[in-house]
């Protein structure tokens, strides 16, 4: 709880933090409650997050996916010509 924002509740739980020198950020990763129908497994580890006060309102925080997560992506492929056959 940073000034009554919470974090860590409802479907985003058990959240941990730690320090990453290397970058000097705070990484932020936790457990988001999620059912998938016909599994026996509920809930999914969150992608890490940094942690950043708020520029534009005091006493908040934003977080925004670690930049390192952009290495997952693949390369887009165009689509020119899609038909209905």
């Amino acid at each position: 709880l940073y000034n009554n924002q919470r974090y860590d509740m409802g479907t985003y739980y058990a959240s941990k933090r730690f320090f990453d020198p290397v970058k000097s950020r705070q990484v932020l990763f936790g457990w988001v409650n999620y059912h998938c129908d016909g599994t026996n497994w509920s809930g999914v580890q969150s992608f890490p997050r940094i942690v950043l006060p708020n520029p534009t309102k005091n006493n908040s925080i934003i977080t925004y996916p670690i930049e390192e997560l952009q290495t997952l992506r693949s390369p887009s492929t165009p689509v020119w010509k899609v038909t209905d056959t």
